[in-house]
């Protein structure tokens, strides 16, 4: 996992821990959860950047992946296929340093991708319905007992890696299954939770994805091989002004695995 401070001078990619990827920083906080793909610390693992706490692991199991957390900073979402069916859930959990104890994740239901929205009453997620059928984007209300209250936000399958704007007024994601390629599309959410309108962000014939909100909003970073080379680009969700912000991330494999953080 690297840092890049947008506005430095000749930016460059900062190591902040290695064998990881899918960072999420913690709201308020220095504590980063992420994917760890060191083969001895295999499942979620945590870093604090103040050197508070050495590297250690939330949970073990290699399946669990793309944490989120609360808008408090309280728990962590995330999507694993730990369950042995081969089916995705999306997981609600109190993180602790030495593993979830007593505390095990909530099941919240069948999903992947997810993301919260800013007050923390919902998560949106990738899924479909009870069937199985009208996949998409949808929202569900976390509980102890599991998630309930679903809303369809959008209804095309290959809609995933959503992420909740800061006001909760839309939900920006990447889609292959709208336009003949990955790109990057925001979606409004209505009072009810609902989808409203989808608009589309990025308009290139290379893949464009793993999308960012900044913290005020307005912008969005994702991940590119425009040019034939990945790199790391912003764009304004109003202008739809793509611009590179780091233009060669070398040689990327399993792009889709990765995931970006836009932090204060």
């Amino acid at each position: 996992i690297y840092l890049l401070e947008f506005g430095a001078a000749n930016a460059t990619l900062t190591e902040v821990v290695g064998q990881a990827r899918q960072p999420a920083l913690q709201p308020g906080g220095v504590r980063l959860a992420f994917q760890s793909t060191q083969p001895d610390m295999l499942g979620l693992g945590g870093y604090d950047l103040d050197g508070g706490t050495a590297r250690f692991n939330f949970t073990t199991n290699v399946e669990d992946s793309l944490p989120r957390w609360s808008p408090d900073g309280s728990k962590l979402a995330f999507s694993s296929t730990r369950y042995g069916d081969g089916r995705s859930r999306v997981y609600t959990a109190w993180p602790q340093v030495a593993g979830f104890g007593s505390e095990q994740p909530v099941d919240q239901g069948e999903g992947s991708d997810p993301d919260w929205s800013p007050d923390g009453a919902r998560i949106v997620y990738k899924g479909c319905d009870a069937s199985g059928a009208n996949c998409g984007l949808w929202t569900m209300a976390p509980t102890d007992g599991g998630g309930s209250d679903p809303r369809q936000l959008t209804n095309n399958a290959n809609d995933s890696r959503p992420r909740w704007s800061p006001d909760g007024s839309r939900v920006v994601f990447m889609s292959d299954g709208r336009d003949g390629n990955w790109d990057v599309y925001s979606v409004a959410v209505n009072g009810d939770y609902s989808g409203g309108e989808v608009t589309r962000i990025t308009f290139n014939a290379a893949s464009d994805g793993l999308p960012a909100i900044s913290p005020d909003g307005s912008e969005i970073v994702f991940v590119s091989n425009r040019g034939n080379q990945w790199g790391i680009w912003r764009v304004a969700i109003e202008s739809g002004k793509a611009v590179s912000v780091l233009g060669d991330l070398g040689a990327v494999t399993n792009w889709l695995e990765q995931a970006l953080d836009w932090v204060e």
